[in-house]
């Protein structure tokens, strides 16, 4: 599983794990 530095688990918007 890739973690990019935009899609952190802080962002409810988007998932942290694509």
């Amino acid at each position: 599983m890739r973690i990019n530095p935009t899609t952190s688990s802080s962002s409810p918007a988007v998932s942290p794990i694509e």
